[in-house]
């Protein structure tokens, strides 16, 4: 689910907050950066039955009009077509995706206030009412109508937007990833076989193997990078460069040395747009300049060994 650019971010902010002396050692450190990269399938599927449970509430809304003293006419002809149509049915009752949902004891608890006020949020769009205007909607047309709940209601909203950041505190990171990920979700929604679907928001094996190999790599030859970096600061004082220009610098030295599959512009480049987006406002040149003059030089040496075509570049 995740791209390589939010798992190397999300190494470089467990190697500040390790050497900020937030963990005890390196493997608490190492669990809490796994169960952060973690917890992004997790807020994805946490999103996805936020949805299903605002779906539901249109049933109890229909009951709560129809048992009204003197109910009118347009009570007592609620449409609870979002409640019940085949994509949300499907999510009641399939066995995987209730399993899933109790693997990380998912649940909403005195969430009422916020089930009817997102509801009804989504009953007053010309969307939801052109939804319901449908005269004999498809399973596309009931997926469609939970992606717009996501994308209209919920995502503009700042109450779910800081419920989720209380949730889980990657959700600023990965919000981008997390939402393309939903979309696509509901996008290709199909009865019977989409709810598999839900394990295309987990972490594959080799970007897990690659987070836990960067983080360690790093940390464990420190005095390597230390070594190949302070040379080319010139008149630059080593403690007073910026912590994460230093973290940066180390982890793309880790790349260029012990990663062999990954070419090394693509290593370069990462690192340099990283520091645009999380450092200084000097810090891509500055991290761009220091690493040229490395890579360069342990080219010459024949310290960078790229396995494939084209690596070296």
């Amino acid at each position: 689910m995740l791209s390589r650019r939010n798992l190397r971010v999300k190494v470089m902010q467990f190697i500040y907050a390790h050497e900020r002396g937030a963990f005890n050692n390196v493997p608490a450190a190492k669990k809490a950066l796994l169960q952060n990269v973690n917890q992004t399938y997790e807020a994805g599927l946490y999103i996805i039955y936020y949805a299903y449970r605002i779906a539901r509430y249109a049933e109890r809304e229909g009951n709560m009009k129809a048992g009204k003293h003197l109910p009118s006419a347009e009570d007592l002809n609620f449409n609870t077509r979002l409640a019940n149509n085949e994509v949300v049915r499907e999510m009641e009752t399939d066995r995987a995706f209730k399993t899933e949902l109790e693997k990380f004891n998912l649940h909403l608890t005195d969430m009422d206030d916020a089930d009817r006020k997102f509801f009804r949020d989504f009953a007053a769009t010309k969307e939801y009412q052109e939804y319901l205007a449908i005269p004999d909607p498809t399973v596309k047309d009931h997926a469609k109508a939970l992606k717009t709940l996501f994308n209209k209601v919920l995502l503009p909203s700042d109450m779910f937007t800081q419920h989720l950041e209380e949730q889980y505190s990657n959700w600023i990171d990965d919000q981008q990833v997390i939402t393309f990920r939903i979309n696509d979700f509901f996008d290709h929604y199909a009865i019977g076989k989409s709810l598999s679907k839900i394990a295309d928001l987990n972490i594959e094996l080799d970007d897990r193997e690659f987070v836990v190999e960067l983080f360690q790599f790093t940390l464990d030859n420190q005095a390597q990078y230390s070594t190949l970096i302070e040379p080319k600061l010139e008149n630059w004082d080593m403690e007073r460069i910026a912590i994460l220009d230093m973290i940066l610098m180390k982890m793309a030295l880790c790349e260029l040395l012990y990663f062999p599959m990954i070419p090394v512009k693509v290593t370069i480049n990462e690192y340099i747009e990283i520091a645009k987006l999380y450092s200084t406002p000097k810090s891509k040149d500055f991290v761009n300049g220091i690493l040229d003059k490395i890579m360069k030089e342990l080219k010459e040496s024949g310290a960078i060994k790229k396995s494939g075509r084209g690596l070296q570049g």
